[in-house]
């Protein structure tokens, strides 16, 4: 069950994410592997969303969800290509109808980081900030 409109993102039958989220609910699911809440971390497992496989990422602030980046694992880049993910996440964003960035529950960006040389779907949520 995934609901862009009302921030719902189903990584698993276990892992749904939505705003509010608490890393204490995480901490009950399977993925949990010691993982430290102050901390961006990226899980092991890779998800299957809406016919593509990212790789999954969590940020938590005071230990409930501020940003689930998901990076798109359907298609190899080199790390001299690391632009040319940020424009195939463009092109799913388009394909799941997201024409907008900002929600009531908060926004959903693609996006590349030169420092880190990382392209990702970034979904923050707000109420967190």
């Amino acid at each position: 069950m995934n609901d862009f409109d009302k921030g719902i993102f189903s990584l698993a039958e276990d892992l749904v994410i939505t705003s509010g989220y608490s890393f204490e609910q995480f901490r009950d699911t399977k993925y949990y592997g010691n993982q430290n809440p102050e901390r961006v971390f990226w899980l092991k497992d890779e998800f299957e969303f809406h016919d593509h496989v990212f790789a999954a990422s969590l940020f938590f602030r005071n230990e409930i969800i501020y940003m689930l980046s998901l990076l798109c694992c359907d298609k190899t880049f080199s790390m001299e290509e690391e632009e040319k993910r940020k424009d195939y996440h463009d092109e799913i964003l388009r394909l799941w109808a997201i024409t907008q960035s900002e929600y009531p529950w908060g926004n959903v960006d693609s996006a590349y980081d030169p420092k880190s040389n990382i392209s990702s779907i970034d979904i923050i949520f707000k109420g967190n900030e």
